[in-house]
């Protein structure tokens, strides 16, 4: 298995790099930070709605691939109004403290036929199957960034 670091990007927001030490800011200095500090204004506390994230569970597409915790789409999308308040508090959670789940950060790499030789390795692509909960956070975190950025 092979780690990913998709949402770093996101979660660096509230938390600065000095010689591979991790200093957390807190929300309230994140609050109390100036533009000036910080090199741009400070986000607004982010709420992640149950309806929100049943809207993604519902328009999940059920023949995709599962990924290393092997639940499958299908079944996050039949239970969608069980799971959607549980996925909230995780995504929240997440969201909140900056720490992706240990089990997300993992995917399985499958091989995928390019093209000529299928005897040669290097006619095969990498293709990493994460799990869909990783995928929909990823989404949601996706698309904050891009309302942040407008």
């Amino acid at each position: 298995m092979i780690k990913t670091t998709e949402h770093n990007y996101f979660y660096n927001r509230k938390k600065q790099q000095h010689d591979n030490n991790i200093i957390y800011i807190s929300e309230k200095q994140l609050a109390k930070s100036s533009m000036s500090e910080l090199g741009h204004p400070p986000i607004p506390p982010i709420n992640i709605t149950v309806q929100g994230v049943d809207k993604l569970l519902t328009g999940l597409n059920p023949n995709k691939a599962q990924g290393p915790d092997e639940i499958t789409p299908r079944l996050l999308k039949e239970l969608h109004t069980d799971i959607a308040p549980i996925l909230r508090i995780i995504f929240q959670r997440s969201l909140d403290t900056c720490i992706v789940p240990k089990d997300w950060k993992h995917a399985i790499i499958t091989p995928a036929f390019k093209k000529r030789s299928k005897s040669k390795p290097s006619n095969y692509r990498p293709i990493p199957l994460t799990c869909i909960a990783s995928k929909m956070e990823h989404t949601i975190v996706s698309n904050m960034m891009d309302y942040l950025i407008q």
